[in-house]
């Protein structure tokens, strides 16, 4: 049986952080890894298994990045935990706002067991056109591919391929004096690399295993946002992003939001209702429908 580890991204250990480590321990047990942005203080103590992601980590990789790579380069900790960790076949890697709601780790695992795939996502493939960060890889790579990064899973022969063209794309970026935002996401990095390396290969999250992922609507992207106290009145499966109250509010409320607000009218409007009183409720709505 492949050797598994879960490696959990985060800069603090909050409610969400803990929801989630807990939510692993089912199926992964104590091969779990904290991979700790400690740009402003080191991982908390107690923790079994840590990474300190630190830009002299970085270096030590032979890495060369901007300085949001803590947001941008998700898949630097496969790269770190690799490094620290070495005894795995398969490094997956979770966002701290993803929950598993009314399904098990064990059972996720179990579904996607059989998949001797070295790049597991949700989805993968090539990028749109219009997609602002296609350019970041064209400047290696003959054609840009795109996933999503709030869970991944990767071998650990992916790994050791991948982070040699990292840097190599890297240091491109660093000799053309490229600005940081043609510096390649994690998303784009990372699809576009497996895609062009011959011998590696993707499969789909959402063909292993279609029943963990809600289609109506779809709770597994990165438009629609879900409280934490609603995930009860919502269909079982692993949602993303999920987040508080007050983070939640603010989401909608922002300026990124009307696009999937005018789709998911009713999704919003049921839970608005079943979380603020009345007045509120359509006070929120109201501001979303008029910003501009």
């Amino acid at each position: 049986m492949a050797r598994q580890v879960a490696l959990v991204r985060t800069h603090q250990m909050g409610p969400a952080e803990d929801r989630l480590i807990k939510t692993l321990r089912a199926g992964f047990g104590d091969d779990i890894v904290l991979c700790f942005d400690a740009q402003n203080g080191p991982p908390p103590p107690g923790f079994p298994k840590t990474v300190a992601m630190t830009p002299a980590l970085l270096k030590e990789m032979g890495l060369i990045f901007p300085e949001d790579w803590a947001w941008r380069c998700g898949d630097f900790c496969h790269y770190a935990a690799a490094r620290a960790y070495p005894d795995y076949d398969h490094y997956w890697l979770f966002e701290p706002d993803v929950a598993f709601n009314q399904v098990t780790t064990s059972d996720f695992l179990a579904a996607t067991d059989a998949s001797d795939a070295d790049f597991l996502a949700s989805a993968s493939g090539p990028a749109n056109k219009n997609w602002p960060h296609a350019a970041s890889v064209l400047t290696m790579f003959p054609k840009a591919h795109q996933c999503f990064f709030p869970i991944t899973r990767l071998s650990a022969r992916a790994i050791a391929a991948l982070l040699p063209q990292r840097i190599a794309l890297a240091q491109h970026w660093q000799a053309q004096g490229l600005h940081k935002t043609l510096y390649a996401n994690d998303e784009a990095f990372v699809a576009t690399a497996i895609a062009a390396t011959a011998g590696l290969r993707f499969e789909a999250f959402r063909a292993l295993a279609p029943g963990f992922f809600t289609n109506n609507p779809p709770l597994f992207s990165w438009r629609r946002s879900v409280m934490d106290v609603d995930m009860p009145h919502l269909p079982p499966g692993i949602l993303h992003p999920v987040m508080d109250k007050a983070t939640f509010e603010a989401r909608i409320l922002g300026p990124r939001s009307r696009s999937w607000i005018r789709q998911d009218a009713d999704y919003l409007t049921g839970v608005l209702n079943r979380h603020y009183a009345p007045a509120d409720a359509q006070r929120i709505f109201n501001a979303i429908r008029w910003q501009k």
